[in-house]
């Protein structure tokens, strides 16, 4: 980050702590709000991330 740069300024990002949150069962507009993402492209990202997992584990499983 830049001396001139504070965190209020800097723009909003989907941190690995938001992702945690809405795995964990976080107020998905609630999220939204924090990261300035909607809520249909925060819910599109989760379920894909939950799909990936679901096929991983069935491979492993094989």
């Amino acid at each position: 980050m830049a001396e001139s740069e504070t965190p209020e300024a800097m723009p909003k990002r989907f941190w690995a702590q938001h992702k945690t949150e809405l795995l964990r069962g976080e107020d998905i507009k609630l999220v939204s709000r924090e990261v300035g993402r909607t809520a249909a492209k925060l819910s599109r990202w989760k379920e894909a991330f939950l799909a990936v997992g679901e096929q991983t584990m069935e491979i492993k499983l094989l």
